[in-house]
Parts: structure tokens; sequence; C-alpha cells
């Protein structure tokens, strides 16, 4: 048998790290991660019940449920520790993704107690996130600092990179229930966590939030002090928003204006925030007209 042959015949027989699938993932496009998805489900048939569980993910980060719930039911009972931890995540978040938060947390719980009995620290934190997501504020709590407990102890690097949105979520959770010195503390982290590491993008949002928080306290020479900064970088509606809302509250009405528009101009490009945030849209639009 000759060594090409051998390869072949290894790959065939070698299962497909979770990592390795997780890889295959472009956030931004999920049709073209079915496609990949589908391409490696043809390519590894002893990886195929957990590759199962991802195709079912685009499709419902498509929007396409029923699709995606009938391919979640192809995957075999009697699967690997790792397979079942897939499926019960994947099936949670489309019942969150479809309108039924209550049906999915029970799923969550099932991922994440399966996950810490096979040391999955990576999926245990994805599970404990999750939790937090579809549980009331005061609960969403608890979830986060029992993801951020997982992440720091984990092993696994990649299990301990969660932390940086982990913080982010209970920043935004602090915020929402006007619990705004928290908030602006937890933003403080996750954005320390994130500048030790190299992610530009994300350290840029975790300073925006800063400021964001900074704000929402009436510290509003001190939340300009890092949007000026900021906005020396990438052009960007959310930074030119926040420009003009702190301009706005120090009473500089005719500077605020000229960066309204601006925030508007590139915001409402952004059809999710069009359909979704359309008071907020409105407010900036109107104000960068008045």
């Amino acid at each position: 048998m000759s060594a090409i042959v051998v390869l072949k015949v290894l790959l065939v027989m070698s299962t497909l790290s979770g990592k390795t699938l997780d890889d295959l993932w472009n956030w931004s496009d999920p049709k073209e991660s079915e496609s990949r998805f589908r391409t490696a489900f043809a390519e590894n048939p002893n990886s195929q019940d957990e590759i199962r569980t991802q195709i079912a993910r685009a499709l419902g980060l498509q929007r396409k449920f029923e699709d995606a719930f009938a391919e979640l039911a192809q995957v075999r009972s009697g699967a690997s520790p790792i397979v079942r931890v897939r499926l019960a995540l994947e099936t949670g978040r489309l019942h969150r993704s479809s309108g039924k938060s209550k049906e999915a947390k029970p799923h969550f719980q099932v991922a994440l107690r399966e996950a810490k009995a096979s040391r999955l620290d990576f999926y245990a934190v994805d599970a404990a996130h999750m939790i937090a997501l579809v549980v009331p504020p005061e609960e969403s709590i608890i979830w986060h600092e029992e993801g951020l407990r997982l992440a720091k102890s984990a092993n696994e690097e990649r299990a301990r990179e969660w932390q940086g949105s982990l913080l982010n979520n209970l920043g935004w959770t602090y915020h929402d229930l006007g619990q705004y010195e928290a908030a602006l503390s937890t933003f403080q982290q996750a954005f320390e966590f994130r500048k030790a590491r190299t992610d530009q993008e994300a350290t840029r949002i975790a300073e925006w939030c800063i400021a964001r928080a900074l704000r929402s306290l009436g510290k509003y020479d001190s939340a300009l002090d890092i949007i000026n900064r900021l906005k020396s970088g990438p052009e960007d509606g959310y930074v030119f928003e926040e420009l003009a809302e702190n301009l706005e509250a120090l009473g500089l009405h005719a500077q605020a204006k000229i960066h309204f528009k601006t925030a508007f101009d590139l915001l409402s490009k952004d059809d999710w925030l069009m359909k979704n945030e359309a008071a907020r849209m409105e407010r900036l639009r109107a104000k960068g007209t008045d």
C-alpha cells in the first residue's frame, strides 16, 4: 500500500477535533460556513455526528429552523461526550433563536453538566454563557460569574479566552439593570483582558464600552477623552454616535449635530439596526437634521 493511500485511510479513520471544526466557521457568513461543514461531513465519516451539529447551527443562523432541527434529529444515539454536548448546545441555541428561550435553558444545562463531567472546558463555558443569555438579568449575573469561574480555571487556552466575551456580556447586564458603576468596573476588566491580547478590534470595542458606561454615569468629559482617541482609528458609526451623545449632554448642540448625522449615515447601512433599533436610529436622523 502506498504512503498516499495509507494517509487517506488514516484521514478517513480519524476524528476531527472540536477546535478544527470550530475553525471552519466564518461567523459573518453562515451560508458559507454551512458549505464548509457539508464538505467536511462528506470527507470525515467518523466525525459526521459532530459535524451535523454545526451544520444545524449554520442553518439556524440563516433562520432555517425546521431544516436545522431535522439535521439534529439525525445525530445518532449513544454518541460520544463531545457530540452529546454539541447536540444539547445547538438544540438550545435553535430554541433561543426561534424565540423559545424557556425551552432552551434545559438543553444548555444538559450541555453544561455533560461538559463538566468530561472536562470539555471550552464547551462548559459556552453552556454557562448561553444559560446567562436566556434567564432574567439578576440570574444572568450568576451564570456569567459561573462562566468566568470555569474559564479562569480551565486548562485549555481557548476556554480561558472566553473571559473577554463574558466580561463584556456581564458589563452590559449590569448596564441594563442601571448598575452603572458595576458596569464600568466590569468593562474596565474586559478592556484589560483584551489589551493583553492581540485582537485590536475587540480591544477597541472594550474601550468603547467604558466610554458608554461613563456617559451613563454623567462623566461626559471622561467619556469624550476615550471617544476622541477612538475617533482617530477606523471610521465607526458607534464612535460618532457616542461623540454626538456626549457633546449633546454637554450642551454643545451644533457640534453634536454634525456627528449625529455622520453616525446615522454610517449606522443606517446596517439593516439589523434599522429594523430592531428603529427609535434609536430615528433619534440619530432627527438630531442630525434639526
